[in-house]
This record gives structure tokens, C-alpha cells and sequence, in this order.
């Protein structure tokens, strides 16, 4: 982690003093293999290093996204993933065991303004972080499908909490907008993640009704004649095409942000089989295998090119409102305002 710098970061009136420092925890950011949290991790990380906060991912060494991605597509995904993000920081780490597990956290936290835990985070270092209250760092935790926290004693939770809690704080589905141009579209891509019946169904129900795509494979289905990009090359493939089809994108509520990939480039899209139940707006279309064929027909002859994401989804707004979370809650543990509940 960066060095020491005793100046705080908030004011006791809420008001931040300087750029915010926070360590993330979760499965993986290098690869998105079968791990839906890595698209998310990697907007809203772009998001808050350009707007000069320090964030540094902490991931096991063999967890198993990377193993899975090495074992299955070799080393070419990583680096594409650290051409496609130079500025995002991660670090792998193997947690050492008993005590010297507690000093080495110990020592990473040291420096932090808070700490953020997803799905994926190892059971020793929540284990650690349960009760520890401290006066200089925010435990933020992840509640997967709105259920308990993985902190039970977290100061904010990522979850749909009710309206108006003071604990709740938004970090995912997301991603970042990139600078697109309307002109020379030509591609209609055929993208296959995590479902290969419904991949191979999509593809054959296009080529009955005559329209040609290009398929790529980017996720962990088994598609061998379909040629695999990575995720991190996805944006600029995305930027060049006339309609994006996603297919199998998971039922997982990050899932949602690898349907949002082709419209952060201008790219419209249809999204078929499983999909987080998310209110995308005008922004994607949802299909089935039977009525693919024609929403696929009615997309291309459609004028309407410039789509933009919806704010729910903007990494942008999103990283805004997790440093105004993590800003408001600073002071009342500094300061020693009122509990964290």
C-alpha cells in the first residue's frame, strides 16, 4: 500500500482533504473468467484513479479465476487485461497462517481510508475484520442477492438496503463509458459467455433467417469454433460493430455489467438467455432464441445509434457515491460521533 501520510483525509464537517486510499478484496480483477465481479471492479476502479484516488485490489495468488483462465486460454488474456487497464493497481498475496496472518493485514491496512470486501474475499481475512472497529478505515461489505453482509458488523453494506439506510452504498453493476463515434460500424458480433446450448441455438436461428455474424467466445462455456477474445478486448471490438447479441450472461447481479459493455461504446445490444433482472431501460434489448431473428432485423435497420448508459450503471456515478458513503462515514468513526449502526 502507499506510504504514510498523516494528513486525514475528511473534516469533521464531511468535507474531503485529500484523494481517498482503499484496498479491495475479492476474487479476482486480472481475470473475469466464470467471475462477473472483475467487469465491475475495473470500471469503477478506472473511475476513482481518474479522479486521483489511490485503490489497490488484493487477490489470492491461484485463486480461481486465474487458474481457470491459465489452465483453459493460456497467458494472452493477462496481458491483454494490463494493456486494456495500465493505470489499475492490483497486488496477489498468500495470507500467512495464526498470528502472522493478523500482522501482515495488520500492516495493510495501515494506511488505508477503507476496505471494501466482495464475494471471494478469503474466510480468515472477514474472520479478522469481524469487530474491528477502528477509528482511521471504513469496512465495507458486500451482501450478495441483498442478503447478509459477508462483515456482519460492517459500517456500510453493498446491497439494497431500504431507502434512506445510512449504511448502504452502491458498487455494481457498472461501467465505464468510453468515447465512441456512430461512423463505420459494420460487425454484428454474436458474444458467448457462460451458456453454450443457447450460444450454438442463437447462432443456428441467425443463420436460418440470413444474417451473418461474427461469434466470439469470452466467457467459460465450451465453444471450440468460436474464437475467444478476452473481456478486456471486448470495448474496442464493441466499438466498431453495428449490434452487439450477448448470450449467457449469468443470472449473477454483476452479470448485468457484461451487458452494458457494448453500450458504454455506442454499440446497441440484445441480451439472450439468462440475465440479472435489472431495469436497463431503452438501453438493451432481451430476446429469446424464437424472437431473435426479428429484433435482430428491426435493430439494424434502426436509426437510433446514440445510446448512453444508464446512470445507475455509470462506474463515473457510482465511484462518486462510494467516496461520498465512505466521506460521510469517516468523520462519525475519527470523531467519534454516534455508532456505527
Amino acid at each position: 500500500m502507499p506510504g504514510t501520510n498523516t494528513t486525514p483525509p475528511v473534516a469533521p464537517n464531511g468535507r474531503l482533504l485529500r484523494p481517498l486510499r482503499l484496498a479491495i478484496f475479492g476474487a479476482s480483477l486480472v481475470s473475469d473468467y466464470g467471475n462477473p465481479l472483475a467487469t465491475t471492479a475495473r470500471a469503477v476502479m478506472q473511475a476513482l484513479t481518474e479522479r486521483g484516488h489511490e485503490v489497490t485490489f488484493l487477490e489470492e495468488r491461484r485463486n480461481a479465476p486465474t487458474v481457470a483462465l491459465l489452465r483453459e486460454r493460456g497467458a494472452a488474456p493477462l496481458r491483454a487485461f494490463s494493456a486494456r487497464y495500465p493505470r489499475l493497481r492490483y497486488r496477489t498475496y498468500e495470507m500467512p497462517p495464526g498470528i502472522e496472518g493478523a500482522l501482515w493485514l495488520s500492516r495493510e491496512l495501515a494506511t488505508i481510508d477503507a476496505v471494501i470486501l466482495h464475494e471471494g474475499t478469503p474466510p480468515a481475512i472477514i474472520e479478522l475484520l469481524t469487530g474491528r472497529s477502528g477509528r482511521h478505515f471504513v469496512r465495507v461489505a458486500h451482501a450478495a442477492g441483498g442478503g447478509q453482509p459477508l462483515l456482519p458488523d460492517a459500517d456500510l453494506v453493498i446491497s439494497a438496503l431500504p431507502e434512506g439506510s445510512t449504511q448502504s452504498v452502491p458498487f455494481g453493476p457498472a461501467v465505464m463509458p468510453q468515447p465512441h463515434s456512430p461512423e463505420q460500424r459494420t460487425d454484428v458480433l454474436l458474444v458467448g459467455y457462460d451458456d453454450m446450448d443457447v450460444a450454438q441455438a442463437a447462432r443456428s436461428a441467425l443463420s436460418e433467417a440470413g444474417v451473418t455474424v461474427t461469434t466470439i467466445a469470452s466467457g467459460i462455456a465450451p465453444l471450440p469454433d468460436w474464437p475467444f477474445v478476452p473481456e478486456a478486448e471486448l470495448p474496442a471490438r464493441y466499438g466498431a460493430a453495428r449490434l452487439a447479441i450477448v448470450v449467457g450472461i449469468g443470472t449473477d447481479p454483476l452479470a448485468a455489467a457484461r451487458a452494458l459493455l457494448p453500450v458504454a461504446a455506442g454499440c446497441p445490444v440484445i441480451v439472450v438467455g439468462d440475465a440479472p433482472r435489472r431495469d436497463f431501460g431503452s438501453a438493451v434489448k432481451v430476446a429469446t432464441i424464437d424472437s431473435l431473428p426479428a429484433q435482430v432485423a428491426e435493430a439494424l435497420v434502426s436509426a437510433e445509434l446514440q445510446i448512453a448508459v444508464p446512470s445507475a450503471f455509470d462506474a463515473t456515478e457510482q465511484a462518486e457515491r462510494l467516496v461520498g458513503a465512505i466521506a460521510r462515514r469517516l468523520p462519525a468513526l475519527a470523531f467519534g460521533s454516534p455508532s456505527n449502526n
